[in-house]
């Protein structure tokens, strides 16, 4: 019987082989975080990259399998075997969700990719090919030997050992926060009044909401480079993910040296997208494992093509249209690639910031921002151009309410935007009254609008 050593060594031996993808004897330096990560290894940022100058004097970014072993071994915890073993079987079921006993090749590159975004596609087809050795497309129990801890611990999120949470000291706001910062101040205090709570909707314009997640954004912004991924880890355990996520993006637009590529808004939140009754149709089809009748598809509107369904979707109020009142431009209102581009435009320029902070950032961004709008609005009146806009009967009487099919996270539906003129209402005669006022002090020369400087004098 082989000894815990021997079986350490073969466990790193098959580790090293999987991302030594090119069988050259040496995998990037870089690599050694993932496959830390991927075997659930906690490890010190700055102790580790400490490890790899001593184990690459030269820094040639490549290191070999004794090096690797150096460095790894620092880092393994001993664990009992049989534990070990039942939490590994655990964690593999966690994806098998249909009880099939195994889950296919693509569901396990999109977990490994998941762990690392890192890992390049030659990368995860290398580490597919070593563990899928009969070339199946899945990854079973058999195949992935439960006494043998490489393959399986590719598929276990980083932290999963119940053992080794245990172990791992609760990071606290203290931790890289100081008590006089007034983010810190900001964040203790959203947290203890519970408006951040990880499940609530996000809401940018919920005051609350917007406070705490400028306070995550500055500190992610002003903090060292080392202390952002500790500064997300204690977020994702104790506010809101969606604050986590906008905070993210920003952080990614206004600090280059944490650029990382960011999924598209309609990958991360596709109920924000697509109508909510194809999104229950991809349940219900993921339910059934993919199976469904002719009839069914028929009414429904979804098909097969080889291994891939497609379901047909339309716009929202699609079965509720008054065809006389039908401007036909929800094509266009509703465009998934447009609506993502108009979100990248409020990331872009948050309307929450300061106007010294934008005109740093981008001297023009004024002039860029209207001129946006200026854009959407001549595209919008283009497509009224269309044949079939000009040929609808929309007539200015119609108020058609706006009755989106979309769904928070929560599974609420989005309000409905009512297009009823309500011209005896106290607020929009206070608001005309706004909007007549501003407009006559603009006419008269009282208000005017800056495009541009050169020196000191506007143009």
């Amino acid at each position: 019987m082989d000894t815990d050593d021997d079986q350490k060594m073969a466990m790193l031996r098959k580790a090293f082989q999987m991302f030594d993808t090119t069988k050259s004897g040496y995998i990037d330096v870089l690599k050694i975080s993932t496959i830390l990560n991927t075997m659930g290894q906690l490890f010190d940022d700055s102790e580790l990259q400490a490890l790899i100058d001593e184990n690459d004097p030269e820094s040639t970014g490549k290191i070999n399998f004794d090096g690797f072993c150096n460095i790894a071994s620092h880092f393994l915890e001993e664990e009992d075997a049989e534990a070990m073993q039942q939490e590994l079987k655990e964690a593999f079921r966690l994806y098998d969700r249909e009880g099939n006993g195994y889950i296919t090749t693509s569901t396990l590159k999109e977990i490994l990719a998941a762990l690392d975004d890192k890992l390049s596609n030659a990368d995860l087809d290398g580490i597919i090919a070593e563990i899928d050795t009969d070339g199946s497309g899945t990854v079973d129990f058999d195949e992935v030997a439960f006494n043998d801890e490489t393959y399986i611990k590719y598929i276990v999120p980083s932290g999963y050992s119940p053992q080794k949470s245990q172990k791992q000291s609760k990071l606290e706001l203290l931790d890289f926060a100081n008590k006089d910062n007034e983010h810190y101040e900001t964040l203790k205090k959203h947290i203890l009044a519970g408006t951040i709570k990880n499940g609530l909707t996000f809401n940018i314009y919920d005051d609350n909401m917007r406070e705490a997640t400028i306070a995550l954004f500055r500190l992610l912004q002003y903090s060292e480079k080392e202390q952002i991924n500790t500064i997300k880890e204690w977020a994702f355990e104790n506010i809101n993910h969606d604050i986590i996520d906008y905070a993210g993006r920003l952080v990614s637009l206004y600090r280059t040296d944490v650029i990382k590529e960011q999924e598209p808004p309609y990958v991360s939140k596709p109920n924000y997208f697509i109508n909510s009754e194809v999104i229950y149709k991809a349940l219900k089809l993921k339910i059934n494992n993919g199976k469904f009748d002719s009839q069914t598809a028929s009414v429904q509107q979804f098909y097969r093509t080889d291994d891939v369904i497609t379901i047909n979707a339309n716009y929202s109020g699609w079965n509720l249209l008054n065809e006389d009142c039908n401007d036909k431009l929800d094509y266009f209102r509703e465009d998934i690639g447009l609506n993502s581009y108009y979100y990248g435009v409020h990331l872009q320029y948050p309307f929450w910031m300061n106007n010294d902070e934008l005109t740093g950032i981008d001297p023009k961004y004024a002039e860029q921002y209207y001129y946006i709008h200026k854009q959407l609005m001549a595209r919008y009146n283009l497509e009224k151009q269309h044949p079939d806009y000009k040929n609808s009967q929309f007539e200015s009487k119609c108020y058609d309410d706006y009755i989106p099919y979309l769904v928070h996270d929560n599974g609420l539906n989005f309000a409905v935007r009512s297009t009823i003129k309500k011209e005896n209402s106290e607020e929009y005669a206070r608001l005309k009254s706004v909007d007549i006022a501003i407009r006559e002090c603009i006419a008269r020369g009282f208000i005017y609008m800056v495009l541009f400087k050169v020196g000191k004098e506007a143009i």
